[in-house]
């Protein structure tokens, strides 16, 4: 289990949709992230039992008002209507030709992926798209 410490916030975040992938160790990092800070789900997709290919993943993101990605310590944020569909396309795919888990849409952005500095930036109110520091670190998440 990870250590993850998210005390004196008051987080009130409504997830519209996510797309876990259950014994996934990314998608469970993320949920206990999100358990901490009490978050709430409104729709979950199981990922293995629902495939999303490329034509249907784009369809998802392309009118999102930012995408972030996720992989490791390298986060990247993507605007869909100016950025290459094809470079957001190569991030947000896995290698199995499907969309990666885990991926949440909340008010209109999306993040797919998991990171823990991000994750805890994001549940503290210090993080807006594009503005992701790896060395911000929310006191009371640390």
């Amino acid at each position: 289990r990870m250590a993850i410490a998210i005390q004196n916030h008051e987080v009130t975040m409504n997830i519209q949709w996510a797309y876990l992938r259950k014994g996934w160790k990314s998608c469970q990092n993320a949920q206990e992230v999100l358990e901490t800070a009490k978050a709430s789900i409104e729709e979950t997709v199981d990922a293995r039992k629902e495939r999303i290919d490329e034509k249907a993943a784009w369809n998802l993101v392309k009118d999102a008002k930012s995408i972030v990605t996720a992989k490791g310590k390298k986060v990247s944020t993507w605007d869909p209507k100016k950025d290459d569909k094809g470079d957001i396309l190569k991030h947000v795919m896995g290698p199995s030709g499907n969309l990666r888990a885990p991926m949440f849409r909340v008010d209109g952005k999306i993040i797919i992926g998991f990171n823990l500095d991000l994750y805890q930036q994001w549940v503290a109110g210090n993080w807006k798209p594009g503005t992701f520091d790896p060395d911000l670190r929310c006191e009371s998440c640390s």
